[in-house]
């Protein structure tokens, strides 16, 4: 009994309980600029070539490391000097996040996709500079015995963002409509405003050197790539969870395509997908303070992979929702769990003295595996909408990556922050 107190007392800390409110709209961003709108567009039937490419979008979350150092450089004016340096950032990110948001809802996709388009590129754009900061401030706040506990209480708050995202967005534009759904969203993004303004402003180094490119950029980059098996860690990010990115990225078409309603879609893979998600995710973060980090990767990797198969069985049955409850119970519980663990190992491998450069890096690569994911609705035009084979496909290139963990756990991760364990060769 003492021992499940400790493992859950950290959960209800201050600090790692804001967690929770950072994570909610930190998790309705992507889903707002991506997922969500895709469903809007198969209503006004744009082509699953065009829908895909909508993954495109993710750029900015691809390439955000670029400007990471500018997130620690760069003071903002009036606000920085009443909130500091990091939670300035965070209110001002949040910001605009809300405008493109309502822009997005009143830009009339059927007539104006490219407009649409780019306003969902700037909204991409900001919310990488919202995951910049709030993984740097998860890093910086929590100590050892709060960082898996933190990135639990994030994904929750994660998974909560991302189901309003998704079904709340789709239960308001079926019953009123998406400039409707687009302008609740944008409200509910005052939630990290308000968990900025609540939080502490960590104690970071001040650094007064004026030179940029060399003392931001160059030293985050140049301690990672001086490690060994540095490019061994930069494979696996983009392959762990690249079968899921194209999945996801065509999962809403192949939904309506099958023949489940919006409600359908709403209430079976974003409501009650939220629950086996929650509970992976939370196990995931607890599993990385008890275990070995490697071989809860291994553990997380081979069965969400293997989960996967339920996607082709879906493919198979065709509209059968009780299966499809199957489907996501599995896919989700093992996701949560994947996800969680993943991203305790990404935080570990961030050394503290670089820490939103670095997280930045390694998310922006995972972001990778989206952008690659972009094509996903070309190939399902190529195979004339064989999802079974394309569900397929998906599977067999999640393996490599969670091949490559046998090739990792030989690697020292930086020991400046999280005291864990090394394996030596």
């Amino acid at each position: 009994m003492q021992k499940i107190i400790a493992a859950i007392q950290p959960y209800f800390t201050p600090r790692v309980f804001s967690m929770l409110v950072l994570g909610f709209p930190y998790g309705m961003m992507y889903f707002l600029a991506i997922p969500t709108l895709q469903v809007w567009l198969k209503q006004l039937g744009i082509s699953n070539t065009y829908i895909g490419f909508f993954a495109w979008v993710s750029l900015p979350y691809m390439i955000k490391f670029l400007w990471a150092p500018l997130v620690g450089y760069i003071k903002i004016p009036l606000l920085g000097r009443y909130f500091g340096h990091r939670r300035s950032w965070l209110i001002m990110s949040h910001f605009f996040l809300m405008l493109f948001l309502i822009l997005i809802g009143f830009s009339e996709p059927k007539d104006h996709l490219f407009y649409t388009a780019m306003l969902s590129l700037a909204l991409a754009f900001f919310a990488g500079i919202q995951d910049i900061v709030i993984d740097a401030y998860r890093i910086e706040i929590l100590d050892h015995n709060q960082s898996g506990p933190g990135v639990g209480m994030l994904i929750t708050g994660y998974r909560l963002g991302s189901v309003t995202a998704q079904a709340g967005a789709l239960y308001i534009a079926h019953h009123y409509s998406w400039q409707v759904a687009y302008c609740i969203m944008a409200i509910l993004v005052v939630m990290g405003i308000i968990a900025a303004v609540l939080n502490p402003e960590p104690n970071l180094p001040i650094n007064k050197s004026r030179r940029f490119f060399s003392d931001y950029v160059v030293p985050p980059l140049k301690e990672f790539f001086a490690r060994p098996g540095c490019w061994y860690v930069v494979v696996f990010i983009v392959l762990f969870r690249i079968g899921d990115a194209f999945i996801n990225n065509m999962a809403n078409v192949f939904y309506m395509e099958t023949g489940f309603s919006i409600t359908e879609i709403a209430n079976v893979t974003k409501m009650f997908g939220m629950f086996p998600t929650l509970v992976g995710g939370i196990i995931g973060g607890a599993l990385t303070v008890r275990m070995n980090i490697f071989n809860a990767l291994l553990l997380c990797g081979i069965s969400h992979g293997l989960s996967h198969f339920m996607f082709i069985g879906q493919s198979l049955m065709g509209h059968n929702i009780e299966f499809l409850y199957g489907v996501i119970f599995l896919e989700n519980i093992t996701g949560g769990l994947a996800t969680a663990v993943f991203l305790v190992y990404l935080s570990q491998q961030a050394h503290i003295n670089h820490t939103a450069t670095q997280y930045a890096f390694y998310t922006s690569v995972w972001s990778a595996a989206s952008f690659i994911a972009g094509t996903s609705g070309l190939l399902v035009d190529f195979l004339d909408s064989n999802w079974t084979a394309f569900f397929t496909f998906a599977l067999l290139i999640s393996i490599p990556g969670t091949l490559l963990i046998l090739k990792l756990r030989h690697f020292p991760l930086p020991q400046a922050r999280f005291g864990q364990k090394i394996i030596k060769k």
